[in-house]
């Protein structure tokens, strides 16, 4: 407030002004350490009143505040635990986080990448995988004892399992030797023109003594593999190293056949004839028909789903005018492979027989 007085009298009262006594937070962190973060946050708010750290010699103080206010104190450093002294107002005893660190290399001294470690303790549990250097840690860890577990296919751990002891503040380096026990097989799966063959099973089986072992896999969107897990001496013909460029090609199944056929008889009559295909089980109603514009009659693609089919002719003929039998037809059971279907129709008839589906040949 301001005011400004002029004249020789004197104002009177302008301010009335209350003391109150403030409110002060101090304490200590045992053992001494510099660089705590401590929060004050007044109870309600949504954000942090101030933020302060500890001195050299782990000493705070944090004040003046309204003694008539609740706060809220946090206390933070990365690498260790914080725990309030019993018996003390703003005491606290920090406890040294601890490190696990992992090196797993083959007996060659190589680094070995994706090997899983399991590392669990009375209130931990974790399960990671080596990286490409073979390193792998584990940071702040409580004290305690902890169990590891290292796992990879086709390799043996020394030590493979282990208790440890891992004391306040400490990191520990542990070495992990792995020994080559099995060996893989690497390859690629495509079709006959060369396009990668996605989701293909892949099957190793041991041949002899080794017919209680086998492995399988399946290809990527590559058409790559890897059968993991073979065994030296084993009739995969695996040595003592992994076997690359296992190329395969696979043949599809063909789903589909053609239906063609020559319908002899004068090519007057050939404009008024239709060829229709039937599913055995429902004579009403085609599936697919053609017209003849010409003897020879081809109809699209087709389904081989093992049901059976009928192929009928038919004219357009008035009857008025033209005398011909009632309509017959030939009955059709797909097989295996694509054939053409060569049959006469002399005037006057339809011929009529069961036809099984074998080799192409050709018309007479």
């Amino acid at each position: 407030m301001e005011a400004t007085v002029s004249g020789e009298s004197c104002p009177g009262k302008l301010i009335e002004i209350h003391g109150k006594t403030s409110l002060f937070l101090e304490g200590q962190i045992h053992p001494e350490l510099e660089g705590v973060e401590i929060v004050i946050i007044e109870k309600g708010a949504s954000s942090p009143l101030i933020t302060v750290f500890t001195d050299d010699k782990g000493a705070y103080s944090v004040g003046p505040l309204h003694s008539d206010l609740e706060y809220t104190v946090t206390f933070q450093k990365e690498g260790y635990i914080l725990t309030a002294v019993e018996g003390t107002v703003g005491d606290f005893k920090a406890y040294a986080l601890a490190g696990v660190s992992f090196e797993i290399k083959s007996e060659d001294d190589q680094p070995l990448p994706g090997v899983l470690l399991s590392l669990s303790g009375s209130v931990f549990r974790s399960n990671l995988l080596t990286q490409d250097n073979g390193i792998l840690t584990f940071s702040n860890l409580s004290l305690g004892q902890y169990y590891f577990k290292s796992m990879m296919k086709e390799f043996r751990s020394e030590p493979s399992s282990q208790m440890i002891e891992v004391q306040e503040g400490q990191n520990l380096r542990i070495t992990i030797t792995g020994f080559r026990t099995a060996y893989s097989c690497y390859g690629t799966v495509s079709s006959l023109n060369g396009e990668p063959e996605q989701g293909i099973a892949v099957e190793a089986v041991g041949q002899k003594d080794c017919s209680i072992y086998g492995e399988d896999t399946v290809t990527d969107e590559e058409g790559k593999f890897r059968l993991r897990e073979l065994l030296p001496g084993c009739m995969y013909h695996v040595g003592n190293n992994d076997v690359d460029d296992v190329n395969i090609i696979v043949f599809r199944q063909i789903n589909q056949f053609d239906l063609s056929g020559n319908v002899v008889t004068s090519s007057e009559y050939l404009s008024t004839l239709w060829v229709k295909l039937f599913r055995s089980e429902n004579l009403d109603n085609p599936i697919q028909k053609v017209s003849l514009g010409q003897s020879l009659f081809h109809f699209p693609l087709l389904l081989r789903d093992g049901e059976n089919y009928v192929v009928l002719l038919d004219s357009t003929l008035p009857r008025s005018q033209y005398d011909y039998a009632f309509r017959k037809y030939l009955s059709l059971q797909w097989a295996t492979t694509n054939t053409s279907l060569c049959f006469s129709v002399p005037r006057g008839s339809y011929p009529s027989r069961t036809l099984h589906k074998g080799p192409t040949s050709p018309c007479p």
